[in-house]
């Protein structure tokens, strides 16, 4: 055997015997049996000592090795998977696991490379036996989980978790090693845990505990990711690379990362993935996505094409080609497309979320609150899908509904940025002077309410009967127009984060945002 195994040219495997022990036993029941008896006695004797000799050094016991330690025949599996050969790997495990072998990670391997290629049924089956088969073993049954939801058996998929929060309450979390308390924590969050909590108490424990195991990292960066701490994640995923080296995975997760703030970086991590990996899907759709944003929609057609020839299953893949299809009014394809994403699971509120989210990033609010609500109506806990619809409510100027929902969210989830910063400006907004006309609602600080308050309205006023009259529109509903002395607040109004320094003013339909005259956002300061 060679003594390593590449994971790609730049990060080379440890050597280990693990999978050559669990393998001996059978193969020295079936060398004896066909021994041939037409051999001399001395000679089957010699070949029975030297293979008794590797079978106790291959059989006999040793101390429990951490889950890190993966064996030969898991790592080269891993590999295949990892550069993107995922019928090889598929292939190889389903051969070597045909041979007795006894490996959870082997089993591992198996489910995620049949998932990469859009056999959603076939991994939920492959779980559901590694779930029995392995049962008690946090990291297998939380994957079995994901992959029986995303076949869409999500009663099998429930029974596993109740039978897990049974078990998590009799485990001591100090006797698990880092890759079984990530995935307790993983099961923690399914279970409804504070995110927060998780993030401290279980995936930067398991970081500390084994740096060199990659779990930890990526479960502690993509907790980060979804609430918006994109610093740090960046952070963690950084560390990690340094100890780990340029895994696609976390490369992925880096590059979600900087994509909010950087898109020249993200792209060219995307392109370092790519190096390993030509065919990660995740990576492909991150920029798929950039290439919507951009409204770049035939680019992003090509992109998902690719993702489609290796995985024509994929539910993101087609809620992005959903995505397009509505924001280019193609209403019929984008019905299909959103089908489609809905077949491996109909109740995946990811689906509906994803296409809210793009909708409304292109400034079609009351269409995007629609699909969330889609979205929550598959899973009324999805925080993500409550939060963007608060936020799309607040643009449309029913703000009773839409701080609702954000109260919600920020009650369940102290973490998200997000949340947290629109729940900042929630209670700035209530010092707030609010001056009414007829058809305008304007809100701005007490002091400069004194100021300048009724020459707004006025102004408004005059400008509604004048521009109504030369374009035939009058809004039905009463237009709230606010302003904002404070950058960062208008920031968090407009965008939900700080930042949006050079913007005067944004208009959401019903909704009118500004930096107030007087302010450093309207000076450019």
């Amino acid at each position: 055997r060679a003594n390593s195994l590449n994971l790609s040219k730049k990060h080379p495997f440890r050597r280990d015997f693990c999978g050559a022990r669990q393998l001996y036993s059978p193969m020295l029941f079936w060398f004896v049996r066909s021994m041939s008896r037409s051999l001399p006695l001395s000679l089957r004797g010699v070949g029975c000592l030297v293979l008794l000799v590797g079978a106790a050094t291959f059989l006999i016991p040793a101390r429990a090795m951490a889950q890190k330690d993966w064996s030969y025949y898991s790592q080269r599996a891993l590999a295949n998977y990892v550069q993107g050969e995922y019928a090889d790997a598929e292939e190889y495990c389903e051969r070597i696991m045909s041979f007795g072998a006894d490996d959870p990670n082997l089993a591992r391997v198996l489910i995620d490379s049949e998932t990469a290629q859009g056999k959603y049924e076939e991994a939920a089956e492959t779980a559901a036996k590694a779930s029995k088969r392995f049962d008690g073993y946090f990291p297998i049954q939380v994957l079995a989980i994901h992959t029986l939801r995303n076949a869409g058996r999500e009663e099998e998929a429930q029974a596993i978790l109740k039978e897990l929060d049974g078990l998590a309450k009799e485990i001591n979390p100090k006797t698990l090693n880092a890759v079984e308390l990530t995935a307790l924590g993983k099961a923690a969050l399914l279970l409804g845990a504070e995110p927060k909590m998780v993030l401290a108490n279980f995936f930067q424990k398991a970081r500390r505990l084994d740096v060199k195991v990659l779990d930890g990292h990526l479960a502690a960066a993509e907790i980060a990711l979804s609430k918006s701490d994109y610093a740090l994640a960046s952070r963690i995923l950084s560390e990690a690379r340094t100890k780990l080296g340029s895994y696609p995975d976390l490369l992925y997760l880096l590059a979600r990362a900087f994509s909010p703030s950087d898109r020249v970086k993200a792209d060219s991590l995307i392109e370092e993935i790519f190096e390993t990996n030509e065919r990660h899907v995740p990576a492909l759709l991150l920029r798929a996505e950039h290439a919507i944003d951009n409204e770049e929609y035939r680019r992003a057609r090509e992109i998902i094409a690719t993702a489609h020839e290796i995985n024509p299953n994929h539910p993101l893949a087609w809620a992005y080609e959903a995505s397009i299809a509505y924001l280019l009014d193609q209403t019929a394809e984008g019905k299909k497309a959103r089908g489609k994403a809905l077949e491996p699971w109909a109740g995946n509120p990811e689906v509906d979320y994803i296409i809210g989210q793009k909708i409304s990033q292109n400034r079609r609010f009351k269409e995007g609150a629609d699909f969330l609500r889609r979205a929550l109506e598959a899973d009324p806990k999805h925080l993500g899908a409550k939060r963007e619809l608060g936020q799309n409510l607040l643009r449309l100027g029913k703000e009773e509904e839409g701080w609702k929902l954000i109260k919600e969210v920020q009650a369940k989830d102290k973490y998200d940025v997000v949340t947290y910063n629109l729940m900042l400006l929630h209670d700035e907004l209530q010092k707030f002077e609010t001056l009414e006309s007829e058809k305008f609602l304007v809100r701005m600080t007490k002091q400069e309410a004194q100021v300048y308050g009724p020459q707004v309205l006025d102004l408004l006023e005059e400008a509604n009967k004048t521009l109504g009259e030369k374009y035939g529109f009058i809004p039905k509903e009463r237009v709230v127009v606010d302003f904002y002395p404070d950058q960062q607040d208008f920031a968090i109004r407009t965008l939900g984060i700080p930042g949006g320094l050079g913007i005067l003013g944004a208009s959401f339909g019903n909704v009118l945002v500004m930096n107030s005259p007087g302010g450093p956002g309207a000076m450019g300061t």
